[in-house]
């Protein structure tokens, strides 16, 4: 095998790239416009970045509601049973 497609596979490889709608997608070369790609890696990257930003505000405002709760039972029972001192 010396690496190339022949023009079957190529043909349905170029095919499986179109769109639904039958228009192809005209990218630019690499060579040509790194720019274009370095754009889109930098999207990426923000956008990875911005959702494990967003995933740890809500993790921590989670486990902060979990904490109160337990701390505001906690409370409840010790007044409760009688006891003046709070936790």
């Amino acid at each position: 095998m010396d690496g190339t497609m022949d023009p079957y596979h190529l043909t349905h490889t170029i095919h499986g790239l179109q769109s639904p709608s039958g228009r192809s997608f005209n990218l630019p070369s690499a060579k040509g416009h790194p720019l274009f790609y370095i754009g889109v890696y930098a999207a990426v990257d923000l956008g990875s970045a911005f959702v494990g930003v967003l995933s740890a505000i809500v993790h921590n405002k989670y486990t902060g509601a979990l904490r109160a709760s337990r701390v505001l039972f906690m409370q409840l029972l010790v007044c409760s049973s009688g006891n003046d001192a709070v936790a």
